[in-house]
This record gives C-alpha cells, sequence and structure tokens, in this order.
C-alpha cells in the first residue's frame, strides 16, 4: 500500500504546561514534512525547527533554554531500523 501524507504546522510549548503542572515551557515548534514510499518501506522528509524554545520539568535536573534550531528530517525504513534526524546548519 502506497503512502503520500503531509504534515504543516506551528505548536507553541506553552500548551505543554496544559498537560503537566510540573512543565514550564515556551517559545515554539514548526514542522513541515512528508511521508512517502510504502507501509512496508516509508520515508520521511523535511524541517522541523525550534523559535526560542525553552523546556523545563521539575522533576528534571536540566532543561531546554532559548533554543533556536533548524533541522532537516530524513528517514527510511530499513528493515526495523529508522536513520537518524540529520540537523540542518542554522541560518
Amino acid at each position: 500500500m502506497s503512502i503520500n501524507l503531509k504534515a504543516n504546522g506551528n505548536v507553541k510549548l506553552e500548551m505543554l504546561e496544559a498537560f503537566d503542572t510540573d512543565i514550564i515551557s515556551s517559545g515554539a515548534v514548526t514542522l513541515n514534512a512528508a511521508m512517502t514510499g510504502t507501509t512496508s518501506r516509508p520515508a520521511v522528509n523535511g524541517r522541523l525547527q525550534l523559535r526560542n524554545a525553552s523546556f523545563n520539568m521539575l522533576s528534571l535536573p536540566n532543561g531546554l533554554s532559548d533554543a533556536m534550531a533548524p533541522s532537516t528530517l530524513m528517514a527510511r525504513k530499513r528493515s526495523s531500523r529508522i536513520s537518524p534526524v540529520k540537523p540542518a546548519e542554522a541560518k
């Protein structure tokens, strides 16, 4: 069976605070991705970008602060493994 899906969107990280009172977050994530191929050999390509992203959990010693990270998503299924995300250069 063939796959042809696209996902585009923006999420404000503040919304994570509604799910857990131990989370403190701000900034945004933008996603533009496509999944193509077949169900047995899917391929994911796109871009994930963090904009001024901050994320902290009171139960964890470290967090993320003012992250700006554009990343290129490229993954192809080979047997049961998916290749890692390749970071892109910041602009």
